[in-house]
């Protein structure tokens, strides 16, 4: 009984953590792009 409580927490703790990645990896390419005015897509 204790999983089926589980599962929404931890699917929001892998769901969070997927975004915080995902946002990490397009702040850095922003970056490169915008501010660095580096578009070689490296």
């Amino acid at each position: 009984m204790i999983l089926g409580k589980m599962v929404p927490g931890v699917g929001a703790v892998l769901g969070g953590e997927f975004d915080f990645i995902e946002t990490k990896v397009i702040a850095k390419r922003s970056i490169e792009w915008f501010i660095n005015e580096n578009f070689d897509g490296d």
